[in-house]
């Protein structure tokens, strides 16, 4: 009855159908989901169908359904403690591609087992969901170990406008309110985690390294440091000193009679005053000196 009454409710954007703890099984969820994938206009969903035994019967009408409602922006879907196991996941969430307007889902698969390839087919389907705001899923009891989340957060990753994260998983919370906590947040997903002898997800792998008792390791020989006395000294050679060839010194007369170039001759000028005293000889003469002055001229008086 209710899936015939919403059938007929083509303009409706918002529906909220709540099944808790119900026995509306796998028959009843397919009832409901022809009806409301006629509201091809819904933006706004929220089914719960918590605690029924729906299985991926039940999971796959209701991927069908979601798929129809292209203009969808919100979708909280609620599904722990059911029957639905990793194929059943795979449908409802390979159905959230085709809402390429969704910008905020809200997830909740605890106590199924859906595994880490069901986080991984999650992890998948966000990707095209670009316009994903904020996003909150609980995987606690879900059989999601270290591979599912790597593969989750990497997803989640291609998300560049999530500003609030919430994961709940089984070793902690993960909770981010703004993009620089977002990007840290699965920066720390992503990373591998270190394995110990009693995880039993590698417990009795063969490929992991050997004990550390069955190493072999190259052994180092020391050498003894050979004795100081035994070491000859090194021999130097001296050479031989080049001959120093000795310059003799100049002779006194040669070199320039400083006296004689710093006085000028004045011989010149007592045959002029002679001249003028009436004295020989006569005429015009023409004297040099030396130190480099011009030649003067003398004329004698007759």
């Amino acid at each position: 009855a209710i899936g015939e009454g919403l059938g007929h409710c083509l303009g409706l954007t918002s529906l909220s159908l709540i099944f808790l703890l119900t026995k509306v099984g796998d028959i009843g969820v397919q009832a409901v989901c022809r009806g409301f994938q006629k509201c091809v206009n819904l933006e706004t969903i929220l089914l719960d169908f918590a605690g029924t035994t729906i299985s991926n019967v039940g999971a796959e009408d209701i991927g069908v359904a979601i798929a129809n409602c292209t203009h969808l922006t919100s979708i909280r879907l609620d599904l722990l403690h059911t029957k639905i196991l990793e194929p059943g996941l795979r449908a409802v969430v390979g159905s959230f591609e085709h809402c390429s307007k969704l910008t905020s889902l809200k997830l909740l698969l605890s106590e199924t087992q859906v595994g880490d390839s069901g986080a991984k087919a999650l992890g998948a389907s966000l990707k095209s969901c670009i316009h994903l705001c904020s996003v909150f899923v609980a995987l606690e009891g879900t059989g999601v170990g270290v591979q599912g989340k790597v593969d989750l957060g990497g997803s989640l990753q291609s998300c560049r406008n999530l500003t609030h994260l919430e994961l709940i998983l089984d070793d902690g919370h993960i909770q981010a309110s703004s993009v620089d906590e977002v990007a840290q947040a699965l920066s720390q997903l992503v990373e591998p985690l270190p394995m110990f002898e009693d995880d039993p997800e590698f417990a009795g792998n063969s490929t992991l390294d050997p004990a550390p008792d069955t190493v072999a390791h190259p052994q180092t020989e020391i050498l003894p440091a050979p004795p100081t006395d035994s070491l000859p000294a090194p021999k130097t050679e001296s050479l031989p000193t080049p001959p120093v060839e000795s310059i003799a010194n100049p002779p006194a007369d040669a070199s320039p009679n400083k006296q004689e170039i710093e006085q000028p001759n004045t011989a010149g000028h007592h045959a002029a005053a002679d001249e003028l005293r009436g004295g020989e000889p006569s005429g015009s003469h023409l004297r040099a000196e030396v130190g480099g002055s011009a030649p003067k001229k003398c004329c004698s008086l007759m």
